[in-house]
């Protein structure tokens, strides 16, 4: 169960990262279909396996990785319609970080 919760975590980390991509040429950056599905995925997959190994996990670096997710989430629904190139780096740099924050901190 724990497995199949990390590789859809993944999926959704995936996801998110492809929304982005597709997005970089782009001369209208919108908060597209699968950006908003992976934040989802995400959210719900990171609670369950915090929930399933809440005695083995680091939980500030769990706490880290989801305020990054939820300030991610805001800025993608409060700018639906249009994001402005400062706030698509902005959000580009905190997947970055999240990547880096889930493989290096131990």
């Amino acid at each position: 169960m724990i497995s199949i919760l990390r590789l859809l975590h993944l999926f959704g980390f995936a996801l998110l990262g492809i929304g982005l991509y597709t997005q970089r040429s782009s001369e209208l950056k919108l908060l597209n279909r699968e950006m908003f599905v992976a934040e989802i995925i995400q959210l719900l997959t990171g609670l369950s396996l915090t929930i399933l190994k809440i005695d083995e996990i680091n939980h500030s670096k769990v706490g880290v990785k989801f305020l990054i997710l939820i300030i991610i989430m805001l800025l993608s629904f409060v700018n639906k319609s249009k994001y402005s190139e400062l706030q698509y780096k902005f959000i580009v740099f905190l997947y970055l970080l999240q990547l880096i924050i889930a493989s290096l901190w131990v």
